[in-house]
């Protein structure tokens, strides 16, 4: 993030530098005027990046509400910065919410994103940098790993409220056990793109957003149900469907409702 100011300033420096080759400078008052917007602005960073690096506890969610209040500050300059500060903050909120929810992974090595997966001996949360797919690998049972995933209330960022994050950790537990039932990812393209298009975007739709998680939870209750009226192998999968039952506050029933209609009341 900071390399971008120091690119800004760079190219500032050129500039004045190519302007100085052809006018002969008398006096320091132009250099001034040139670098007025750093003269304000670099103490400022500086000082916040002084906060984050001296405080280990300042991270994630903390680093974007920090530029947050600096963004509201009566510098034009400093205000401009911090907005791009905390936009990058956000994009790799973003990309930790996109793949949890469209691939059930959780990436997260820097211990800050808002849901978390398994915990210590203590009961404190752990967040491990690899997916959970990875920890099947090493006999994690896939109903403690779905049950092991939990929101962590003081990671939250002030845009995503309690009913949002629940509904996020919801789909991406749905997620993690439909890749136990079929091999296949099953990645639904449309919902995988309109997911990134609404992240992407410079005013973000909330509504739309929480709108498309809950067709996609719907989406995955039509895979499972289709999967048990195909009668193959349900056998071997009974655990991973009773953990889909119990993780998804009944999204299979209503999708069996939906479609035996037709047969219940012929």
């Amino acid at each position: 993030m900071c390399a971008e100011v120091l690119d800004v300033y760079r190219e500032a420096v050129l500039h004045v530098e190519r302007q100085s080759q052809r006018i002969h400078l008398h006096s320091i008052l132009p250099l001034s005027r040139a670098f007025q917007d750093f003269f304000e602005l670099f103490p400022d960073l500086c000082k916040s990046i002084e906060q984050i690096s001296n405080d280990e506890s300042v991270r994630g969610q903390d680093i974007a509400r920090l530029f947050e209040q600096r963004a509201s500050c009566g510098i034009p300059t400093v205000q401009a910065c911090s907005s791009r500060m905390v936009w990058h903050c956000h994009q790799v909120l973003f990309k930790q919410m996109y793949s949890w929810m469209v691939y059930g992974h959780i990436i997260d090595p820097s211990r800050d994103f808002f849901i978390c997966c398994e915990r210590d001996s203590q009961g404190g949360p752990l967040i491990q940098g690899q997916n959970l797919s990875l920890a099947a690998a090493n006999n994690m049972e896939l109903s403690d790993q779905v049950q092991s995933a939990e929101i962590v209330e003081s990671r939250l960022p002030s845009f995503v409220s309690m009913p949002l994050a629940k509904d996020i950790l919801a789909l991406g537990q749905c997620r993690l056990v439909v890749n136990s039932i079929c091999e296949s990812t099953m990645l639904d393209e449309s919902f995988s793109e309109e997911l990134w298009r609404l992240f992407s975007t410079q005013q973000r739709d909330w509504f739309k957003i929480k709108q498309l998680i809950s067709y996609q939870r719907d989406h995955l209750a039509r895979f499972v149900w289709e999967q048990l009226n195909a009668g193959e192998s349900i056998a071997s999968q009974l655990d991973n469907f009773a953990a889909f039952l119990l993780h998804t506050r009944g999204d299979v029933y209503q999708e069996f409702l939906k479609q035996s209609y037709d047969k219940l009341f012929r």
